[in-house]
């Protein structure tokens, strides 16, 4: 791993240490398939897509957590049901420190990755940022989004 940045490292677009091509999950989509997915392909992270847009994510400390004990029926709920709106991204020009600046704002560790017609191409997160770039900078952005706001 990188301890230090070189200034060039952390002015790279994101799409050069992004993960891709990226696993999603349809909007419609029941729970049940959200964590198949998951297992399959060892995410533990699934942006939402509707209609060929990124609508929300979904983690596997939602379905674990926050739907799992409120719901009997958690493998027939939509994932509409029980994804995150709003969902902040990136594009693949995004360099890696205003990626951190936004997760860190944000307090988010994935950011997906579009490309200039909005297309998702891949994710981005904090470990990306660690192992391939400065784990000083992953480190003050794990600060920033671990704060209490």
């Amino acid at each position: 791993m990188k301890a230090d940045p070189k200034l060039s490292d952390i002015h790279k677009p994101v799409s050069r240490i992004m993960s891709s091509p990226v696993v999603w999950i349809d909007a419609n989509a029941s729970a049940a398939e959200a964590a198949a997915q998951m297992m399959i392909h060892g995410v533990g992270f699934l942006p939402v897509l509707k209609d060929g847009d990124v609508v929300g994510t979904v983690t596997d400390r939602d379905l674990a957590i926050d739907t799992l004990p409120r719901h009997k029926d958690v493998a027939r709920r939509l994932v509409h049901e029980i994804m995150h709106y709003g969902v902040q991204t990136c594009t693949e020009r995004t360099t890696v420190e205003e990626a951190a600046h936004l997760m860190g704002h944000h307090q988010v560790r994935r950011l997906p990755v579009l490309n200039a017609k909005g297309v998702l191409m891949g994710v981005v997160s904090v470990a990306d940022i660690a192992v391939e770039v400065s784990e000083h900078l992953a480190g003050e952005t794990l600060g920033e989004i671990a704060e209490e706001r």
